[in-house]
């Protein structure tokens, strides 16, 4: 089960809580609703869905999935090994 405050005009979802416990701490405001809805909390982040009062959570068109993280150290390695074969002292 899912707790969702969206704003009503956009149809973005501003948050949601997953464990019913936590429910309280996720309150309407001006210009929000709040919904509960029967499902699992969603494998990505919030920004990937709107609300439909109809539908329910629907794909965000506007969502950029993120890149995956770069991993630094590897790449600091080869730039070294390369700079090692230009000045010609490669290991």
């Amino acid at each position: 089960m899912i707790k969702i405050r969206y704003d009503e005009a956009t149809k973005k979802i501003i948050g949601w809580r997953g464990t019913e416990d936590r429910f309280d701490s996720l309150v309407e405001r001006a210009g929000q609703a709040t919904i509960i809805l029967d499902i699992p909390v969603p494998a990505k982040n919030k920004n990937a869905y709107l609300y439909d009062n109809k539908i329910g959570l629907i794909p965000n068109p506007a969502y950029i999935e993120p890149s995956p993280p770069r991993d630094l150290t590897t790449e600091i390695n080869v730039i070294n090994a390369r700079l090692k074969i230009l000045e010609g002292t490669h290991v």
